[in-house]
This record gives structure tokens, sequence and C-alpha cells, in this order.
């Protein structure tokens, strides 16, 4: 029941609005996922080798499932049902049922949950994998053996493999080692091994992630990025403030111990890490992974039947209008793709050319490329044909030898149709 009602919950919260269109991130996934393994090391040679195994992964994926929205989406929906599934149990190893049950459930309807799990990017897969280590460790306490330390290492191996930042939880393995340390069960010599054998698959991408920074270098991390981290976290006001308003009344309405020191790190470890030593990589997606600790804190607060049904109502009724901008076609500020491509392909000519302009990287292309999939795609080039459609999302003057037949404007994206 514990794992059951949360994982249920975000398969039906995620299943809605779907197959909302795919954005620039979705995108690069399917050209790292479908272009010639040549082309492939070319391209992580010079960005996002943090993701090859999320990559290789979504290639056999695609191999098999397809290349629609709906088959991209559905591995994070699944790996998110799963992460509050797992939450669920953690809560209840930590506390009790009706704690995992409730940090469970808040977690599902938290609507930055539904955002990652309707995403082809590894965010939910990080998540899963993190609270999977901490139930790993907690079970290699209870009754060690070889068998559970190595779902220790397996464990912090997919973390680091997921996203290399997610291997920040464990911070909070350390309060749950101490604790059981102190009870009489000596395992800091088995931890160590165990995570250090878990950390090999991740140190290589994390010495040739270190040469690629550059592709974080728009993240401006400040103080006002830090205070407002809660509320991009849950991506809505509302729910952040139910979260911490029951955080607080179920931490303090206990005795401290371990327990409550294993989610406080958890929950405030990683951010607090991240903003002092690499500000860099300090972005709310990147930490992700800490919403569990500040779910399990909340339900904490819910220990009956009816209290946890108000607050999940709660969270939905509040949080609806969060939820509802989140499955928007185009998210607000993203560019409309599928529409201003469908236009080229309903009303292109066979000797049509198309040129990009706008963006210094390749988001209009990738976006066409992906929409124009199965369809036919104008050559791309500047003025080989007589007819050319120009994509932007800027205003630009006309190439010499051309003169404008139509424009139409799409959100985040203009489209001109030249003529020679």
């Amino acid at each position: 029941m514990t794992a059951l009602v949360p994982a249920l919950i975000v398969l039906l919260m995620g299943a809605v609005g779907l197959g909302r269109q795919a954005w620039r991130d979705e995108h690069a996934t399917w050209h790292a996922a479908t272009m010639p393994w040549s082309s492939l090391g070319e391209h992580l040679s010079q960005m996002d080798i943090v993701l090859l195994p999320y990559y290789l992964f979504m290639r056999l994926w695609i191999f098999v499932f397809g290349d629609s929205v709906v088959a991209m989406r559905l591995p994070s929906l699944l790996a998110m049902a799963c992460a509050a599934g797992l939450t669920g149990v953690l809560g209840q190893r930590l506390f009790d049922r009706w704690t995992g049950l409730a940090g469970g459930s808040l977690f599902a309807v938290v609507p930055s949950v539904s955002r990652y799990a309707q995403e082809a990017r590894p965010y939910a897969f990080a998540i899963a994998f993190a609270v999977a280590s901490l139930l790993a460790l907690l079970w290699a306490l209870e009754r060690p053996s070889w068998r559970r330390w190595a779902l220790v290492s397996a464990t912090v191996a997919l973390t680091g493999l997921s996203h290399l930042v997610a291997l920040l939880v464990l911070l909070a393995h350390l309060p749950v080692l101490f604790a059981h340390a102190r009870l009489g069960t000596p395992a800091r010599r088995e931890w160590i091994i165990a995570v250090g054998v878990g950390l090999v698959p991740a140190v290589p991408l994390a010495i040739l992630g270190a040469r690629q920074t550059g592709q974080v270098s728009w993240i401006d991390a400040s103080w006002k990025s830090l205070a407002s981290l809660p509320f991009s976290l849950a991506r809505s006001a509302a729910v952040a403030g139910i979260l911490a308003a029951l955080a607080i009344v179920g931490v303090f309405g206990r005795r401290w111990d371990w327990r409550l020191t294993t989610l406080a790190v958890w929950a405030l470890g990683p951010p607090i890490v991240l903003f002092v030593l690499a500000q860099d990589l300090f972005y709310y997606r990147y930490l992700l992974f800490v919403l569990p600790a500040w779910t399990l804190a909340a339900g904490l607060a819910l220990q009956r039947r009816a209290v946890l049904v108000a607050a999940v109502g709660a969270a939905l009724l509040l949080g609806g209008r969060d939820q509802l901008a989140l499955r928007r076609s185009p998210l607000p500020g993203d560019q409309d793709y599928r529409a201003a491509a469908s236009y080229v392909a309903d009303h292109m000519s066979p000797s049509d050319g198309i040129r990009f302009d706008g963006y210094p990287d390749d988001r209009e292309r990738l976006g066409f490329a992906y929409e124009l999939r199965d369809r036919a795609m104008p050559i791309e080039c500047d003025d080989c044909a007589p007819r050319l459609w120009l994509v932007s999302n800027r205003p630009n003057a006309t190439p010499p030898g051309f003169e404008v037949v139509e424009t139409r404007s799409f959100p985040g994206i203009t489209l001109t149709l030249l003529s020679r």
C-alpha cells in the first residue's frame, strides 16, 4: 500500500498531457539517441558526455518502442512512479506506514513530479536511484551481507550514471551510518568499500564532464535563486508552502533523532554544498532528488487518514493551476515547433530550401528535424533553391536576391517564405 498508492498516483497524473509536444532538451535526447554511432562519438566529445549512460539507454528504448513523444517519455514516467513508491517504502522503513504513505502521496502530487515524469531526460531516474540508495543502505545495516552491500554499490552507481549531482544524496547516508555505528553496528568500512565501488563508473564521466563546463555557463546562481529554491523545486508556490508548513509541524512534533537528521541533511545538504562549492551547477532541475526528503518530513504531520486525504487534496486543489500550466503545449517560453514545422510541411514545394537563423545552438534545427522526422523536409541551404523558408526567433534581413512572400508567427518562432 505504501508503495502502490503513490506509484499509481504518479502514473495517473503523469499520463495526463503526456503527448504534449517535446521541447529542445528532449529534441537533444532524440538527436543523440538516433544519430549514427560515429556521429555520436563526435557529439559527445563536444557536449553531453555526462548524459552518455542515459543516451545509450534511450538508443535501445527507441529502437524497440519508437521515437514518438509518448514513447520517449514513458521511461521517465515509469521511473518517477518507482521514485514515488520507493519514497513510500523508505518512509515506512524510517518511521511508520502512515508516514510512508503520506510522504509518497505528497511526492506524487507535487507539480514538478508530474512535469519531469513527462520529460525524456534522466531526472526521474536520478530521483528513483537516490531514494533506492538510502533504502539499500538501511537494508544492508539491518542484516549485513555481501549481497546487500552489493545492492548499495549498484544503486550508488546508477544514481551517478543518471545524474552526477544526485550523488550528493550520499550526504544523507552519513547520519544513518553514524547512528547505526553508535548502536553497535560498525559498518563504515563496508560502506566505504560499497560506495567506492559504486563511484567507479561515475569517475570518468566526472573527469570528462569537467572539460565541458561551458554547457552550464548559462546558470546564474544567486542568493535569490537559493531563497526561491523550494518554489522552484515544487514548481508551485502554493504546494511549496504546504510542504514547508507540514514539514515544520511534523519535524517539531517529534523528538529529534538520526532519522530527522537524515531528512534534514538530505533536504538541505546538497543545495548548500552546490551553492557554496559549485554554483555553476546550482539549478533546481539538478536538485530534484531532494524532493522526497521534503515530502517525507511533511508526511510526519499526517498520521490520520482524514488528515492525509485533506492534505493531498489541498495540494491538488491549490496546485491545480500549476499542474495545468505545466501541461500546456508548448510550455510558456518554449517554441511551437509542431505548428511551425507542420505549416512548412503542408505548404512546401519539393524544390524548397530552409534556413535556420536565431539561437546560436541547434534548437530550431533539431525541433524541425524531430517534428518532420516522418515527413519531407526542405533541404537546408542559404540560397540554393527558388524558394526559401527562413526559420528564426528574431527580426532578420531578407537575403540578397530574395523577396518576402509571406510571414507567419508562432510562439517563439517567425516563419518567413522567401522567393528568388
